[in-house]
């Protein structure tokens, strides 16, 4: 049989089939799926190319993705929100075959996701989702972030999130083990004795009664095992990776989500009012995740049908600018140690400077400081009256009964 080559996007495509007419896609008819057989995948980006090496067999007992869909993405159209839902639905549900499942995120990637696509998945992941359910009149927080910013910093997210709940806010922190850093949230919180595989009853109960719980994801995304293979073998960062935080199974109404990526900055907001949540999307100039201490950070706000950009200098707020060395973490110990420090107020530097400006920021949010002044002068006090260490005591004697 021929190969034939079809290129489009910068992914290229290497299939057996026919060549539809005009096209030079295989023939589309009511005998012959969309993709009769891809060899591999290759998607070329600036810095070379990722491959599917091993040859997979196209599965007559799967159902192909609506020829539509790709045709849209061939031209960089954006798919609907209800377009992005239903086919991943059928990816998560394991109804498209891997390599179809591998040549829609090839392509979604190379066009450059949009918030109706983001939308559209994140919703379907948290629908899927196991999920708790907060008391009625909760207004539930997180702090869950894209990572990947590969900047070694400690678990300033997770900080953040314990310290918001000292201050009294309802906390579902949604998070994994360490993927491109050396110590996930879910690593430091085992470590400090937080036990991250409780059942989703108990966090449940936990987040109700006590106004904390960590969702270890992989406990409560199980569909996500089903892409696992694919995810891997492409090699690169996908929706996935931007969908993650979006998806916390207590659905969460105030989010500050930091993103490595500056272009996410205009993405997400949308995506956060589509999914009715309300907060703060940043990036720092220095590539961190995270509002920095060490250069100016771009901020989107999203509050009901507004968004509002702008940036911030940690002078605005009366902190010293300091270097990225400065807020370094290490392994999971390492990082441990640091969390300790800071929550039991011991830590008197950036590193408790920085968790204090995020925690204004989700206190702002959540509507439980009037501005960022006032926030950090809440998040000081529970630091300060060692409010935080002693509330987090109770919490994880709680976490082990």
């Amino acid at each position: 049989m021929t190969q034939l080559w079809h290129e489009c996007l910068s992914a290229e495509v290497l299939m057996e089939g026919r060549r539809c007419k005009n096209t030079g896609l295989p023939q589309d008819d009511t005998t012959v799926p969309f993709f009769d057989r891809l060899i591999r995948v290759v998607l070329t980006t600036q810095g070379g190319c990722f491959r599917i090496e091993k040859p997979v067999s196209y599965s007559t007992e799967k159902i192909p993705v609506d020829k539509n869909i790709f045709d849209k993405l061939f031209e960089k159209k954006a798919l609907t929100e209800e377009e992005s839902y239903s086919v991943f639905g059928e990816i998560m549900d394991e109804k498209v075959s891997p390599v179809q499942a591998a040549a829609f995120l090839a392509l979604l990637k190379m066009k450059g996701e949009q918030p109706t696509e983001i939308a559209g998945a994140a919703k379907l992941l948290r629908d899927k989702a196991v999920r708790v359910e907060a008391a009625r009149g909760k207004t539930v927080c997180d702090t869950c972030g894209t990572g990947g910013d590969n900047s070694g910093t400690f678990n300033i997210s997770t900080c953040t999130a314990i310290l918001g709940f000292a201050c009294g806010l309802t906390v579902a922190k949604h998070g994994n083990r360490s993927v491109t850093s050396r110590c996930g949230s879910a690593d430091v919180l085992e470590s400090v004795g937080y036990r991250i595989d409780l059942e989703p009853s108990k966090s449940e109960d936990l987040l109700n009664n006590y106004g904390f719980a960590f969702l270890f994801a992989p406990l409560y995304h199980r569909a996500m095992k089903n892409v696992m293979a694919v995810r891997k073998e492409l090699g690169f960062r996908t929706i996935f990776n931007i969908i993650g935080p979006l998806c916390n199974p207590a659905h969460s109404g105030v989010q500050i989500m930091g993103v490595s990526d500056y272009n996410l900055l205009k993405i997400i907001p949308p995506v956060f009012q589509s999914m009715g949540i309300e907060g703060y999307v940043f990036h720092s100039e220095d590539g961190l995740d995270e509002i920095s201490l060490t250069a100016r950070t771009y901020i989107a706000e999203v509050s009901g049908r507004s968004i509002k950009e702008f940036e911030i200098y940690p002078q605005d707020f009366g902190f010293k600018k300091c270097s990225l060395s400065d807020l370094k973490g290490g392994d999971v110990k390492t990082n441990a140690g640091i969390m300790t420090d800071i929550i039991a107020g011991k830590e008197k530097g950036a590193m408790r400077d920085i968790v204090l400006l995020n925690t204004a920021f989700l206190l702002k949010a959540a509507g439980a400081a009037s501005d960022i002044k006032k926030g950090l002068s809440i998040a000081a006090g529970a630091l300060e009256k060692q409010a935080c260490g002693t509330k987090f005591k109770k919490l994880l004697d709680a976490v082990n009964k």
